[in-house]
């Protein structure tokens, strides 16, 4: 197998990512981009671009973190290439390209151990009150902040949520979270109630077209809002 037949691996890799187990595209992205570095170093390392997979072992793939880690990567960084590289070898595994995954044999590296922060309730009070709850962007913002907080939901999760999505009767909301999978969550009343206040002006100003949007969350021109924007 020379370097091309290796990055059609990788290719075929992302679509099984995509395709089959439904990851969302900045996963894929992000497993895409890890392999890419790692081909890169292979090609380095073995100073040609025909490589054979089954020539890959573990020493090889820690020689890759290690310049990684002479780059000024973080150990954080370091410990997600190494999954996606052991992702990939076992895909390869699976589809009888190579024996077995060398990525096996490879230590993960220890992550600093880093306490949590936690917001005092002053402190979540001043947060919650900072949107301007006299203008429809911030009954808004104060809706997202008290979902986020009342519900734990992912920013994903919560960018993604269609009214339907919401059961304000039965104080719950339905979000769906990583490979498509559905959980419930519970609604509190302070949630609810920003919710509420929110969804009553959720369309002013909108383009006529616009009000056929099911999106809960939606930016001032009626179209679903984006993680960035939140």
């Amino acid at each position: 197998m020379n370097a091309a037949t290796l990055k059609h691996e990788i290719r075929e890799f992302t679509k099984n990512l995509e395709g089959v187990k439904n990851y969302s595209p900045h996963t894929v992205a992000a497993y895409g981009g890890d392999l890419s570095q790692f081909h890169e170093f292979l090609v380095r390392h073995f100073s040609t671009e025909r490589i054979n997979p089954a020539e890959i072992d573990h020493l090889t793939i820690r020689l890759f973190l290690g310049d990684l880690l002479e780059k000024g990567k973080s150990r954080k960084s370091i410990v997600r290439k190494l999954s996606s590289v052991r992702s990939f070898f076992d895909f390869m595994v699976r589809r009888n390209v190579i024996a077995h995954n060398p990525g096996s044999n490879v230590l993960t590296p220890r992550l600093p151990r880093k306490l949590p922060v936690f917001l005092d309730e002053p402190s979540i009070d001043k947060m919650m009150n900072l949107p301007d709850t006299s203008t429809v962007r911030g009954l808004r913002d104060r809706a997202i902040l008290e979902l986020l907080y009342g519900t734990g939901m992912r920013l994903n999760e919560l960018v993604g949520l269609d009214l339907g999505s919401l059961d304000l009767g039965n104080n719950t909301v339905k979000v769906l979270g990583k490979g498509g999978k559905e959980r419930i969550l519970p609604l509190g009343m302070k949630a609810k109630q920003a919710l509420n206040a929110y969804l009553v002006r959720r369309t002013e100003g909108w383009a006529g077209t616009n009000r056929l949007n099911e999106a809960v969350f939606v930016i001032n021109s009626g179209k679903r809002i984006y993680a960035r924007a939140v």
